[in-house]
């Protein structure tokens, strides 16, 4: 039976800017996969590595996390965030920013 190999890229919010690290260790040692998983933020690395699966793509991910910073991702607003809670929507923070 041949051996399959997947990568998996875990969730959990800041976790997920350290996938470009591990994943180029695994490229740079010539690792292939024949399928990919990612879950929540994970999902998102996935999705990148998938459509360029060497080590241009692997930078180039690396690269997107590395330009990032919190507001970016999380726009805190002190008004929106009671909003939600006065209007006990299902979140907190606006999903504009993932968009």
């Amino acid at each position: 039976m041949a051996t399959k190999t997947a990568f998996v890229f875990a969730g959990g919010g800041s976790w997920g800017c350290g996938a470009g690290g591990y994943v180029a260790g695994l490229v740079e040692a010539n690792i292939r996969c024949n399928m990919v998983v990612g879950a929540s933020v994970g999902a998102i690395n996935v999705a990148y590595f998938a459509a360029r699966p060497d080590f241009d793509g692997v930078e180039a991910l690396a690269g997107f996390w590395r330009g990032l910073c919190k507001t970016d991702i999380f726009p805190l607003s002190w008004l929106d965030t009671c909003r939600g809670l006065i209007k006990r929507r299902g979140f907190l923070l606006q999903p504009a920013a993932l968009h």
